[in-house]
């Protein structure tokens, strides 16, 4: 589910040229089931259901938070497993959707303004007071050198990092230049392993099933990806 309403980058990022989005959702009169969630919604070759932001940028301004909670009870009675982008920006509708989340990600950067931006942000999230949801913080393009250090992190924000993804420049450059850095790194990469591993950490999936490794959720949408 795509709430970046502006930006629309799960479309692109999947390479899905979908007619539908979620602003078919929006009409107030009509409540959301599982037929209108179905034909709004676009399938990827991975099994993926993608629930993507309107075309048009003014047209995000139509999906309201009750729009949006119902949207997600909905999609929770129907999949096994909801990833919800919430976009750059906290509205109401973000909001909406924390209170059914289970599970909250923030991602941040080793930067003065991403450490200032996560202060702000958990403090807002503690005024809330969702109980019932998991916070945790993910460190993107970590660099275990860098000079605002993950214990420099940690000790301003008063809260563990969960999850670091290193910083890979071969993948930076190859989603600069065509859009498709994990797809292009090879099996063993440390980013696609991390990013693996937070996929299996989320959903539970354990490492090892019957003594075979089994490939994960992420590498078969990478796999979908690449073909």
């Amino acid at each position: 589910m795509d709430l970046g309403l502006q930006s629309a980058s799960l479309a692109a990022i999947l390479d899905l040229k979908s007619i539908h989005s979620i602003g078919e959702l929006a009409d107030p009169t009509t409540s959301v089931d599982s037929i209108r969630l179905e034909s709004a919604t676009s399938k990827h070759a991975s099994g993926l259901y993608l629930l993507s932001a309107p075309a048009r940028i003014e047209d995000g301004e139509m999906v309201s938070p009750g729009t949006i909670e119902a949207t997600i009870g909905v999609m929770l009675q129907l999949f096994d497993y909801v990833l919800i982008d919430c976009g750059h920006h906290v509205n109401e509708g973000t909001v909406a959707s924390w209170e059914r989340a289970g599970n909250v990600l923030y991602v941040l950067e080793q930067s003065i303004t991403g450490v200032r931006a996560a202060q702000r942000f958990l403090d807002l999230f503690e005024r809330l007071k969702l109980k019932h949801v998991s916070l945790d913080l993910l460190l993107n393009h970590y660099r275990p050198l860098h000079s605002i250090s993950l214990e420099k992190i940690q000790t301003a924000l008063h809260r563990p990092v969960a999850f670091c993804i290193p910083h890979d420049a071969a993948a930076q450059a190859a989603a600069e230049a065509q859009g498709d850095g994990l797809s292009s790194l090879p099996p063993g990469s440390p980013m696609l392993v991390a990013v693996e591993q937070l996929a299996k950490t989320l959903i539970g999936m354990p490492e090892n099933a019957n003594g075979a490794h089994r490939p994960g959720v992420f590498s078969r949408l990478m796999s979908a990806m690449s073909h």
